[in-house]
């Protein structure tokens, strides 16, 4: 019984925190950039682009290694929007959190939409939001992985939001 009720827990947590995330809300009337964090599978940088044509923000940055040719046009100045493209090392949430925090800092941007897929929602909230003192707006993007891409991002998530509370909490 108690191992069923351990089950039936942590799917439920798992479902809040992973695939309907709290820390998504709608995407902001305004933003002072859209910033798009790497590993997308072509779902964020799709939500970003949408924003911009929405004229939400006049800035999208890319964080992280260049994940599709778009991003790479993107990196070389080949849009019709202001761009930047940040590459911090080693590449994984915590580093685009501080690079991201370092910009928005230097540009005076009080807010700022954070576009990630939706797995990742939780942990890159919580790390940028050590980070930086903007205001952050949670835009899910939901990818169409199938269902054991979901159930391998989702133990992924929970190892790294272990690392981020227990283990490392500075930016």
């Amino acid at each position: 019984m108690a191992t069923v009720l351990v089950v039936v827990v942590s799917a439920a947590v798992s479902l809040r925190l992973f695939v309907y995330p709290t820390a998504a809300a709608t995407a902001p009337a305004r933003a002072d950039a859209i910033v798009v964090l790497s590993g997308d599978r072509g779902e964020r940088m799709a939500e970003a682009i949408r924003l911009i044509d929405r004229g939400v923000a006049p800035t999208l940055v890319h964080a992280g290694t260049p994940d599709s040719d778009f991003v790479r046009a993107l990196c070389s100045d080949q849009t019709q929007f202001a761009a930047v493209c940040l590459s911090p090392e080693p590449d994984n949430t915590r580093t685009e959190a501080g690079a991201v925090a370092r910009l928005a800092s230097q540009r005076g941007w009080d807010q700022i939409a954070i576009v990630t897929s939706t797995y990742h929602v939780t942990r890159a909230a919580l790390l940028i939001g050590r980070c930086s003192d903007a205001d952050l707006r949670m835009v899910a993007a939901r990818p169409e992985i199938a269902w054991w891409r979901w159930v391998a991002q989702v133990a992924h998530e929970w190892g790294g939001l272990v690392q981020a509370l227990a283990l490392r909490r500075d930016c």
